[in-house]
């Protein structure tokens, strides 16, 4: 057993003398002793913010694209889901300890908070993009002890959220959402519905 005096610093531990991060293998267990005065009920960062009714959020999509439009260019959006649907995503990471990796595959569930929909200011249906939709990561099928709910506002911000608070050292946080969510039903990248739906 050691005993270090360490200062916990954007979301790592840090050796106060030596002034270096301590990186410890995956799954020790540690004491740590901190003034009840500095735990926190929940993350600051993960927080929700106001959530729009479908009404709201089509006005704030038909005032981003009025905006995002020019006199020659019009920008067509497509609404592809209400608020309530279950989507699903993938993480796949390697999880290193001293002589070996473990490999991790983990399957999350998120419920949309808001309608989502989808905007092209091009003619290729390839070229649509996500417009921002707030949403809550909400399950692991995975044996996943330490799973908390996790509030994003994009598909791609709840990709990354999940992958840096639980894989942050094992892989790339980043993701195309076209490819990487689904629906259960289907088990296909919701890419082809959204360029269905455009045509």
């Amino acid at each position: 057993m050691k005993k270090i005096e360490a200062i916990y610093k954007f979301g790592n531990l840090y050796d106060k003398q030596t002034r270096k991060r301590i990186l410890i293998e995956d799954g020790t267990d540690v004491s740590i002793v901190v003034d009840e005065n500095r735990l926190l009920t929940e993350d600051p960062n993960l927080k929700p913010a106001d959530l729009l009714d479908s009404e709201k959020k089509k006005n704030e999509i038909e005032a981003f694209i009025e905006k995002t439009g020019t006199a020659i260019e019009r920008v067509n959006y497509w609404k592809i889901y209400g608020a309530g649907q279950l989507l699903f995503f993938d993480i796949t990471a390697g999880v290193k300890r001293k002589d070996t990796t473990e490999s991790i595959k983990c399957r999350f569930q998120i419920e949309l908070l808001e309608d989502l929909y989808i905007y092209n200011k091009k003619s290729k249906p390839e070229d649509a993009r996500f417009f921002k939709c707030q949403c809550i990561v909400k399950n692991c099928s995975a044996n996943f002890t330490f799973f908390e709910p996790l509030y994003a506002k994009s598909l791609n911000d709840a990709y990354t959220k999940t992958y840096e608070l639980y894989f942050a050292m094992f892989g790339s946080p980043t993701c195309n959402a076209f490819d990487r969510f689904y629906e259960m039903i289907s088990d296909n990248p919701i890419r082809g519905l959204a360029e269905s739906i455009q045509s």
